[in-house]
């Protein structure tokens, strides 16, 4: 399990240990012939799946926990997996769709508590919106505001390009690095939630998020988001 170096004030490790889950060898998300979204998944056959039963929609790719629970005598859950975005990124100039991963928390319809990292792309939303940006967010929709985007941006990400991201959350704040194949950190940082500092310590639930907003059922799009060697644990 690989500590990182620049998060070791916030998160460091206690003497309960959890072993890595490995969630998914590889998810694709992506659309059928008639633009509806899919989510794909390699099975031990090494066959491709299509997800049944989960709760995603043209507007959104959703998959994940939505109610996990916190191992008694842990404090900190982390994910770790490599992506890739082909043309994800780059898709959505007009608007502010995004990739999200959520961690110690829950969601279910249109409730969402947690914390965690979004990855955004050249949008007006991003404030360099010439680049793939990463930052913090944390949500509570028991709250007026229901969820906030940190203004912490990191820059340097791109489209069609492989990165491994490590989040870890627990109940003070986030942590995350985003790394090429050669092992070099291009985003990374930590933080501690001002903005939602009450959420539910048991909380375990997690997800990763793909939204869709104005491009959903255009015919056939051709972006897509690839996940290889998910894993969640606590520590």
């Amino acid at each position: 399990m690989r500590i990182i170096i620049f998060l070791a004030a916030m998160f460091s490790f206690n003497s309960v240990a959890f072993a890595q889950q490995l969630i998914a060898r590889s998810l694709v998300f992506n659309f059928d012939s008639q633009g509806h979204s899919q989510i794909r998944e390699l099975a031990v056959d090494n066959t491709w799946h299509i997800l049944p039963g989960h709760p995603y929609n043209d507007h959104e790719f959703m998959f994940g926990d939505p109610s996990g629970i916190r191992p008694a005598g842990a404090t900190t859950q982390a994910m770790s997996f490599w992506f890739i975005s082909n043309g994800y990124f780059s898709a959505h100039p007009e608007d502010s769709d995004h990739l999200a991963i959520m961690l110690k928390g829950q969601w279910h319809d249109d409730f969402l508590q947690g914390r965690g990292m979004i990855i955004l792309g050249n949008s007006p939303a991003n404030p360099n919106s010439l680049d793939v940006s990463s930052t913090f967010e944390s949500w509570d929709y028991t709250s007026p505001t229901g969820g906030h985007v940190w203004d912490s941006w990191q820059y340097g990400l791109q489209d069609n390009t492989w990165y491994q991201v490590t989040l870890h959350v627990n109940s003070v704040g986030i942590g995350y690095d985003i790394r090429d194949t050669n092992g070099t950190i291009v985003n990374a940082q930590s933080g501690v939630d001002i903005y939602y500092p009450n959420l539910d310590v048991n909380m375990g639930g997690w997800f990763l998020i793909a939204t869709n907003s104005t491009n959903a059922l255009k015919v056939a799009p051709t972006w897509s988001i690839q996940f290889e060697d998910l894993n969640v644990w606590w520590f």
